[in-house]
């Protein structure tokens, strides 16, 4: 039930996750650029035709969420985390599947005679192809890439009945969308990378889900990779 894990997880770091958008973030990232370099790897490997599997999280932003009605309050961004696998095809190509989830948090609903809550989670697969344009040069543990892809989101809400309190209503809804974007791998060991990846995504439902059908927005996320299998060069 990874589903369940990832929502778990992502409502405990929601508070700590909003300090990320602002300054902090920011600020971790030019920290890891800074210490990065210093990590040493005993080798070289040919990271894109690697076997690996991975875990890295981060915000998405939803665009739309920042233009609603006075209305309707609702977060623009979305704390977000991602387990991945990548399958080194050849030389400088992969193949990478994603199985994310977003917590959308609470959108508020205004009206005259009062207001009600919605709470809806995001949770998109995705597939896309990987080039690693360094790649072709000799090994480095240092490897930028560009990626595209397509990406299936389903969002689910679970709420109880304002006045049946014991009813609990399932919703859910899917959307077919895009992605592409660019990312970074560097070798912190013979086995152990870490990542750091920016998609944007283009994916509408056809009704609105917590009062937006657009979830189009750029995502950034960074984590820790494991390298599964090398492959011959």
């Amino acid at each position: 039930m990874w589903v369940r894990n990832f929502t778990v997880l992502l409502r405990f770091f929601q508070p700590k996750m909003k300090n990320l958008l602002s300054k902090n973030l920011l600020l971790i990232f030019v920290a890891l650029v800074l210490i990065l370099p210093l990590a040493k790897s005993s080798q070289a490997v040919d990271i894109s035709t690697s076997d690996m599997i991975g875990l890295r999280g981060g915000v998405w932003k939803v665009e739309e969420a920042g233009d609603l009605p006075s209305t309707i309050d609702a977060k623009t961004y979305t704390p977000y985390l991602e387990l991945f696998l990548s399958y080194g095809l050849k030389k400088g190509f992969s193949l990478e599947f994603d199985l994310g989830a977003g917590y959308r948090g609470d959108t508020k609903f205004i009206f005259e005679d009062g207001y009600y809550w919605e709470n809806w989670n995001l949770y998109p697969i995705s597939g896309k192809i990987k080039y690693s344009f360094l790649s072709f040069y000799s090994p480095n543990n240092f490897q930028p890439y560009l990626d595209l892809g397509l990406t299936f989101l389903t969002s689910s809400s679970t709420y109880n009945d304002a006045y049946y309190l014991d009813i609990v209503h399932v919703r859910t809804k899917s959307a077919l969308g895009a992605l592409a974007g660019w990312g970074l791998d560097y070798s912190l060991s013979p086995r152990i990378l870490f990542n750091l990846d920016f998609q944007y995504r283009w994916v509408s439902f056809n009704k609105e889900v917590a009062g937006i059908k657009n979830y189009s927005g750029p995502q950034l996320t960074f984590g820790l990779e494991y390298i599964i299998k090398h492959k011959k060069k």
